[in-house]
């Protein structure tokens, strides 16, 4: 640990414990003093609100459970140095009103992984597959047909699990056939994924040129890979993560092998909620802002069910706003 408070208070708060319960403990302390590093300040020091604020959202809790299991482990150490005199009830009191969905996600974070419209997400993809034949050898762009067709439908609002289950004969003159509802698609989108249906596979350079052929079955998406009937979310997860390194292998390339992390990275979840947090931002532009605890509108728009839950109703619509903060600087108009 960091001071000789801190081994003082693992020292009576674990004796007699168990070492894994203790080992546990001791990486949770090793990641909140990081970010103690980040931002210049201990929880020793006596933070403010606002201080408390910025800590908590720089371990990014994505649900209520990780929240207060984080909250947890602070609360019990700063009741240990009220106890001690080392800190105030003020400071305690200011750590223990903060709740769930006071802590805002990071900027950052959102402006890497989330796509602002579908036009920045299609130029993303189809830079993607120019680097790929122009720097690495790639010689026929449908190599990449699969997993830019489970990348268009997830924008348009189709999970993981629901592109994998898609037929050749789901297809419609204007979009897909999902559980039985159309899921309408741009005409570009729509032929692109009855071209890719009925293609057999693609070109490769291997002693020659050669026909890498998709496996043979009445879904959508194929692999020249799996001898499965149907591509699993976990090979199509796959897929997409050796997509997304052409990006930043070029990156690194042109950056004198820095890791810059501006770039964006390539998945499924976070291109999903991207196209539904674009469709959100044009309902609010023709009907006004979504407001909190509206949980029919909430419900409706972003299609969770969320059973009464609040923290996590609100959780997500902090998450559009998020969203909205980083690629939309006002509000729409009311």
């Amino acid at each position: 640990m960091s001071s000789s408070m801190r081994t003082k208070f693992l020292e009576e708060v674990f004796a007699g414990q168990s070492e894994k319960t203790a080992n546990a403990f001791y990486v949770k302390w090793m990641q909140i003093e990081a970010v103690e590093k980040e931002i210049g300040k201990t929880i020793e020091d006596g933070l403010c609100e606002e201080n408390y604020i910025l800590f908590l959202s720089k371990f990014k809790s994505r649900t209520v459970v990780s929240f207060y299991v984080l909250k947890s482990a602070i609360m019990r150490y700063m009741r240990w140095l009220l106890e001690k005199g080392y800190i105030d009830a003020q400071k305690l009191d200011a750590m223990a009103a903060l709740r769930f969905e006071d802590v805002p996600l990071d900027d950052e974070d959102y402006s890497r992984k989330f796509f602002k419209d579908f036009d920045s997400l299609r130029e993303t993809v189809e830079s993607m597959i120019l680097i790929a034949i122009d720097e690495y050898g790639v010689i026929d762009e449908a190599r990449y047909d699969t997993e830019v067709a489970a990348i268009y439908l997830s924008w348009f609002g189709v999970s993981q699990e629901d592109i994998c289950k898609i037929e050749k004969r789901d297809l419609t003159d204007s979009g897909v056939m999902v559980n039985g509802k159309e899921v309408y698609l741009p005409d570009f989108v729509s032929d692109f994924l009855k071209k890719y249906a009925v293609s057999e596979g693609f070109q490769q350079q291997s002693r020659g040129l050669m026909m890498r052929k998709y496996t043979s079955t009445s879904y959508l998406l194929r692999t020249c890979k799996t001898k499965n009937d149907m591509l699993s979310v976990t090979n199509l997860r796959t897929s997409i993560s050796h997509f997304s390194e052409i990006y930043n292998k070029y990156q690194k390339e042109n950056d004198d092998g820095k890791d810059n992390k501006k770039g964006h990275q390539l998945n499924l979840s976070t291109i999903y909620w991207s196209g539904i947090y674009s469709r959100a931002y044009e309902y609010e532009c023709e009907n006004g802002l979504i407001q909190p605890f509206d949980y029919d509108t909430i419900k409706k728009i972003f299609g969770e069910t969320y059973d009464q839950d609040r923290f996590v109703a609100n959780k997500r619509l902090r998450s559009y706003q998020a969203y909205k903060k980083v690629f939309h600087l006002e509000d729409p108009k009311t």
